[in-house]
């Protein structure tokens, strides 16, 4: 390996390397130190996964779960059907069943509605909690959307 210094800039193994005291300009903030620590850090705690990378996982789980449970007479509930995933996979394992889909979105809820006129389709909200709540429509993003729940003393978990 070959290095040279000139002009306060480093050539190391043919790259340079314009360095500001221990700090690598382009890099605000990080040193070369911080550079190793973090492959260091990465290498012993990786990278937790994405919420979407969770859902995804969750989707397959779940279709598996189906898929094991299901016979073609069962009836499925698709509570925050929003596309119809889960709905399409019901009636593909359960195709002799009855389904429900319950989505509080209107147009979601319209577009089920026309995909799947088998089933019964609900444009309301639920919850397990007797009471009022305000629904939250998240528009670029429907699949984030739902209920804001006001909870008094009174109310009880719906059984």
């Amino acid at each position: 390996m070959h290095s040279r210094a000139f002009g306060g800039s480093a050539c190391i193994g043919g790259r340079e390397w314009y360095q500001n005291h221990d700090r690598v300009v382009g890099a605000p903030g990080q040193t070369l130190l911080y550079r190793a620590a973090r492959k260091v850090y990465r290498t012993i705690v990786p990278r937790r996964p994405s919420v979407w990378a969770l859902n995804e996982q969750y989707d397959r789980q779940t279709v598996e779960v189906m898929k094991r449970t299901l016979r073609p007479d069962s009836t499925g509930v698709d509570i925050g059907a929003h596309a119809g995933a889960f709905l399409r996979e019901m009636f593909s394992l359960a195709p002799r069943g009855r389904h429900f889909a319950f989505e509080p979105l209107p147009h979601l809820a319209a577009s089920l509605s026309r995909n799947y006129p088998e089933a019964r389709v609900h444009a309301v909200a639920l919850s397990d909690y007797n009471g009022t709540g305000t629904f939250h429509y998240v528009v670029n993003s429907p699949a984030e959307s739902g209920l804001q729940w006001y909870a008094s003393i009174d109310d009880d978990l719906v059984a």
